[in-house]
Formats: structure tokens, C-alpha cells, sequence
């Protein structure tokens, strides 16, 4: 095998992919560059969601492993603050930990 190209990863196509040259083009037009990008929201859409009280976002920002999600099940969730999307984080052994914060 000399060439291999993946044309698609889970629900992401190669044919809706854009190339660094027509991003470059697109630049000075933001209203269409942004129409072009997948927000991390929707990347990850599968995982379930936590809903957290904002005076916990500084400490989970801060990287603190908050206690008291034994309820949940051990894995990666999204979690909002105030219906906003903060990012993921994972819970483990009733600690809930962040992972990717946009």
C-alpha cells in the first residue's frame, strides 16, 4: 500500500471538509468561515450532559476535582454551567474532573 485516505470518521466526511487554502480564502470573511467550523458542542453530542451551579465553574476551571457526582456513572460528560457549554469532564469514582475546556 503506498497512499491511504480516510474519507470519513464517524459523522465528519471529507466532503464537508475545507482545505487550508479555501480557509485562507475565507479569512477576511468571518460570518462564512464560521459557518464552515463544527463546534466542540456538537462534536461531542453522544456524551451525556452535567449541569453544574456557577459557583463551581472558577474551582472546575481551576482544575479542582469537585466531589459528590456519585450518582453518575463513571466516563467523559459535557458539562454546562448556566446552560452554557463549558467543555468536558470526566467523572471517576464519584470526583468530577475537567478534560477539555473551550
Amino acid at each position: 500500500m503506498l497512499e491511504l485516505c480516510r474519507i470519513q470518521v464517524d459523522k465528519f466526511q471529507i466532503k464537508d471538509a475545507l482545505t487550508f487554502e479555501e480557509l485562507e480564502n475565507l479569512k477576511e470573511q468571518k460570518d462564512k468561515m464560521e459557518a464552515h467550523l463544527i463546534k466542540m458542542e456538537e462534536v461531542f453530542q453522544d456524551f451525556p450532559r452535567i449541569d453544574l451551579p456557577k459557583k463551581k465553574k472558577e474551582l472546575l476551571l481551576n482544575g479542582v476535582k469537585l466531589k459528590g457526582f456519585e450518582k453518575f456513572q463513571n466516563g467523559t460528560y459535557n458539562v454546562y454551567i448556566n446552560n452554557s457549554y463549558i467543555g468536558l469532564g470526566i467523572v471517576q469514582n464519584g470526583t468530577l474532573k475537567r478534560d477539555i475546556i473551550i
